[in-house]
């Protein structure tokens, strides 16, 4: 019983140093940037920012590159914290691009203007769409493409090249005729 006392003593003594010491070791949070591991409320990891443009970050999860807003995560020990486990950023993100491409789909319809990329310069006009191809009249005659080269901005329907791009791939293919 003698040698409890002092063993409790010097335990006593020794815990309030070894949690000084572990209480004094700063953790930087690891704020967003290029290459951060991103990870959710419970610290598992829903992937790596690969850009940031603006306000937004693209998460890269491993089957889907999601933007996601910088105001949304939280610096945290193991890398930007955001709401969203892995899982539901991936089903959100699904969610959003099936009704991005029903949105397009609704819109490649005859008699619709389609822009260049990056502008403003009406390229053609949709004059018929089927499962795979929309064909295109445009001042130098009609033009079949694959849905897939379109896309919707903030003013319309787009296609996937500038007006130059077009313009050449276009006087290409009927150079090749």
């Amino acid at each position: 019983m003698k040698f409890l006392v002092p063993a409790l003593i010097i335990a006593a003594t020794a815990a309030p140093a070894a949690v000084a010491q572990t209480g004094s070791v700063e953790v930087t949070p690891a704020a967003p940037a290029v290459g951060a591991t991103v990870v959710d409320t419970t610290g598992a990891t829903v992937g790596t920012i690969e850009s940031i443009s603006g306000a937004v970050a693209v998460i890269n999860t491993g089957s889907a590159k999601v933007g996601y807003p910088l105001a949304s995560m939280t610096p945290g020990p193991k890398g930007p914290i955001i709401a969203l486990t892995k899982a539901a950023l991936e089903a959100s993100y699904a969610e959003q691009a099936a009704k991005a491409q029903a949105d397009l789909q609704a819109k490649l319809v005859a008699g619709t203007a389609v822009r260049s990329l990056n502008g403003g310069t009406q390229v053609g006009t949709i004059k018929t769409a089927d499962a795979e191809f929309v064909t295109l009249t445009t001042a130098k005659g009609d033009v079949r493409l694959p849905k897939s080269g379109f896309s919707l901005d903030a003013q319309g329907v787009i296609i996937g090249m500038t007006a130059e791009q077009f313009n050449a791939a276009i006087s290409g293919a009927a150079a090749a005729k």
